[in-house]
Formats: structure tokens, sequence, C-alpha cells
């Protein structure tokens, strides 16, 4: 049997896909400085203006060709938190404006992401977090409870109100849920040393998400929004909206292209480097950071590169020993100055190190940092690097592994980022290492 698409529905498809790639596009500019911010515009306007399914359409779309371009699939983890985003402003802001025939219905679509929230907010564990997930919860079953039985309370809630709230707590909601999941799935980062730390970021992705809150309400305002709605309905031509999506997304379609493309190449060239540089027998993997650093408005790419054969043999000199290659976009590590942000260096590697380990199924606990002494300058090659000693304990299960650390730090300039180069291996072993890690380097160069 073949269904033949209308117009109308190709046209839906086409905006959101145009919608997804202008998401896209701004994501790629909040991500060179370090935040993966300004890519939710889009589906604030899709969820006021156009139907479910463009809206969810949209929500999937942005972090997957995000997940593409930085070629991280972590990203795809944000998937579920902008459905229910959008979900929120389609349902809040089309009951604010009355547009439902069945009011019931999305009253209890409401109650069902509010309940959703706040169990996802109580799985944290983080006292405010669970505080908050237990009001959302409360007030979620309280919704669900007024639409199943409503003869037992005499006060229903107006589903404009409901949707007013709603409008006003999902950019918040959003933020709070990502960082519940990236604090269960990768790190505590709500422990009391690090809340310092993340707060900016907190601030500014809640800004991020309530920010086209605000300047849709202008927009709605400044060209009376419901009065061209109203005046264009049924009035336009689906042809040549197709033809004009659809010329749209050609000029669109090549932006994430070329940064992909742009991106991929730098770091296979960096990757080749390393490989030349290193024993013909070391494996190199790469490691995406633009969802593991994101808490702290950093992104980039590591290059872990250690023997295979001797990585995990307890009796080797490169038991636990290896070097990792770090070019960190979003914040200069290196300042003006000459001096080292050693917070945010510590924070960077932690990150790493857990990520990694996790990814190979390590029993690991935790990681403490617990002595850091920047020592100088080193030339490697044609490149002079600050060079900064650290030890570093990792715990296993029960076992507490000493690693010791030299890091050497400069600025790629062709990049404009931040290049690290970590040299590591256990605390026993590092003596008779420490002078083979700058020999290998010698021939080293970024670009």
């Amino acid at each position: 049997m073949i269904v033949l698409l209308r117009l109308e529905d190709i046209n839906r498809f086409l905006l959101g896909m145009v919608v997804a790639i202008l998401n896209a596009a701004l994501g790629i500019v909040g991500e060179y400085f370090g935040y993966m911010v300004l890519d939710k515009i889009g589906i604030v306007f899709v969820a006021s203006l156009c139907d479910l399914f463009t809206t969810m359409l949209v929500a999937v779309l942005t972090p997957a060709i995000l997940t593409v371009i930085f070629r991280d699939p972590l990203i795809a983890w944000k998937i579920p938190f902008y459905i229910m985003y959008a979900l929120f402003l389609y349902t809040a802001i089309g009951s604010v404006r009355g547009k439902f025939k069945k009011p019931g219905v999305y009253q209890l679509m409401l109650a069902i992401l509010f309940i959703v929230t706040g169990a996802t907010l109580l799985v944290s564990g983080y006292f405010i977090f669970i505080f908050v997930g237990i009001s959302v919860l409360g007030f979620g079953l309280l919704l669900f409870i007024t639409y199943l039985v409503p003869f037992m309370f005499k006060y229903r809630f107006p589903i404009r109100l409901v949707g007013i709230i709603s409008i006003l707590l999902a950019p918040f909601f959003l933020v709070m849920m990502d960082l519940a999941v990236y604090s269960t799935m990768i790190y505590n980062i709500f422990s009391p040393d690090w809340i310092g730390i993340i707060r900016t970021t907190v601030l500014l992705l809640a800004i991020d998400s309530a920010g086209p809150l605000v300047l849709l309400g202008i927009i709605w305002l400044a060209l009376d929004i419901p009065t061209l709605l109203r005046e264009t309905h049924g009035k336009i031509s689906q042809r040549r909206r197709a033809m004009g999506l659809l010329l749209l997304l050609l000029i669109l379609f090549p932006v994430p292209v070329y940064v992909a493309t742009r991106t991929a190449n730098i770091e296979s060239q960096i990757r080749s480097n390393i490989t030349m540089a290193l024993p013909d027998d070391w494996a190199v993997h790469t490691a995406r950071m633009s969802y593991i650093w994101s808490p702290l408005g950093a992104t980039g790419v590591v290059f872990v590169a250690f023997p295979p054969e001797s990585y995990m043999d307890e009796g080797s000199e490169w038991y636990r020993g290896g070097i990792n290659f770090y070019v960190i976009r979003g914040k200069d590590i290196l300042k003006p100055d000459g001096s080292v942000d050693e917070v945010m260096l510590k924070s960077l590697i932690i990150l790493q190190f857990v990520a990694w380990y996790r990814s190979q199924k390590e029993p690991l606990r935790s990681i403490v940092i617990k002595s850091l002494n920047i020592t100088g300058k080193e030339t490697l090659g044609n490149t002079s690097y600050t060079k900064v000693c650290m030890l570093m304990d990792i715990y296993m299960g029960e076992e507490k592994i000493s690693i010791q650390l030299i890091c050497y730090i400069t600025r790629i300039r062709e990049l404009s980022n931040t290049g690290a180069i970590i040299c590591y291996t256990k605390k026993e072993n590092f003596e008779k290492l420490k002078d083979y890690f700058p020999e290998e380097l010698q021939d080293f160069k970024w670009l």
C-alpha cells in the first residue's frame, strides 16, 4: 500500500529540519566558548507557533545533529530532556492560549511531565534537588488526582494557571534534570568542593533556557503574533512554502557539514602527529569532552595514548601509565600573565580520568589530586610549555593507586585553544620514566 504524503506534511518536516539546523548552528557558536548554549531558541518558537509533530522533531534533531557534528555520543543523553522541555512548552503555551479543545487531556500530560521531572530530581541525591523534586512530584500528583477524580476537590486548577506555572519552571527543570543525571552517570558535581566551580555554569544554563522565552514574549508583543496567525490562517501557499523551505535547507545544510569536516580534519591531523611521535606499539584512543567537561564551561578532545600490553600489567613500569593530549576550548588554563588556573586544570583532569576509567568498566570510586606544583618553563621540540607536577590518588574499589603526573601546558595559536600533555604513571615507577616522557615528545607538534 502506497501512502502519499501531503504537501503540508512535507512542509512540517522541512520546517523541523531547518529549525534544528539553525539550533545546531547556534549551538556550535556556544560550544566554541565552552558552553553548549543557544541551541534551544528554535524549540521555544516552534512550540509556541507550530504543531506537536514539528516541536518533537526539532527537540530530537537538535541534540542529534550536535552529536554528529562533534562526534560525541554522550550529547545524545540530552535528547530526553529536550523532549520534556519541548512538551512542557508546547502544552503550557497552548494551555495559556486556550487552543486545546480538550484541556483536561493536556492537564494530564503536564501532570505526567511534573511527576517524571520530580522523580528525576530525586535520583540526584543532592539535598536541594531532592527538596525541589518532592515539591514538583507532589504538584504533579495533585494535578493527576484532580484530573482523575475531580469530585474529591471543590477547586480545580485553571488550565491557564497550570500553563503559566509550567512555562516559568520549564527552563529550570531542563537545567536541573541535566545536571542531576550527569551527577548520577558521570561524577557528583554537587559535592561541596565542586559547587563553586559549576555555579557559573548553572546560572548561564538557566539564563540560556529562560532567555528564548523572554525573546518570544517580546516578539509576540512587538509583531502582534496572534493577529498575524489569525489573518494568515489557511491563506499560505503550501507549494511556495515547500520551495522556500527546501531552498533554505540547502543553504543551511553546508554549515554543520563544514564544521564537522573541519573539526574532524584538525583532530585527525593532531592524532596523526601523536601516532608519529610515539612508539608504533602504542594505542591512541580519541575521547570527546563536549559532554564530560560541560559543567566546567569547557569542551574539546582528549587523545589517550598508552602501551596496551603493559598498561594493566602490575609488574610493568607502565602499569596505569600513559600520555594524554588535551585540546581545550572555552577555558584559558594559561593566563596572560603566565600563571596557571590550578582549580580548572585539576577539575579538567579529574573529569577526564573519571570518564576514561568508567568507559573501561573500572570499579572507580573517586579521584583526588593531592598536590600541584608549577615548576617553570620547558621546551619540547619548538614549543614552549609551562610545566606542572601533580600527585593524584585513584580509589578503585578497596584499592588506592597513587599516580604521579607531569603536565605540559601551552597555547595552540593556530586554533586559539589550550593544549596540554599529561604524562603519568604509578608513583613507584615515576622515577624510571620521568626522563623518557620529554624524550618521546621532542618530535611532537600540535599542527
